[in-house]
């Protein structure tokens, strides 16, 4: 995502990453993978239940999951796979700019 972020935000579209990690496991991830957008921590997985995306059977296990929330706080699109795996980030850009048109 972080090699594609230029091109998500000339979509006017903004990078948020949640992750299950505590406060600073997540910030040592970002800081070792020089992240240059948003990555919060949901170590008490509340966002992960709100938005149901938990691997089963573990509960425990956020998958990879993408959403595309518009101005107004609608779900526009979202991607979330039954198996553990990244979502493309051109899936995304086809996706935002879809939106967009």
């Amino acid at each position: 995502m972080q090699q594609n972020y230029g091109e998500i935000k000339a979509e006017g579209a903004e990078l948020i990453a949640i992750s299950v990690e505590s406060i600073g496991l997540t910030k040592r991830t970002t800081d070792n993978n020089s992240l240059t957008y948003i990555v919060l921590s949901d170590g008490k997985r509340v966002a992960t239940a709100l938005y149901n995306v938990f691997e089963q059977p573990h509960n425990q296990i956020s998958r990879a999951a993408t959403f595309i929330i518009d101005s107004d706080g609608t779900i526009a699109w979202k991607s979330l796979d039954n198996q553990f795996g990244r979502v493309p980030t051109a899936t995304t850009l086809v996706e935002l700019k879809k939106l967009n048109e």
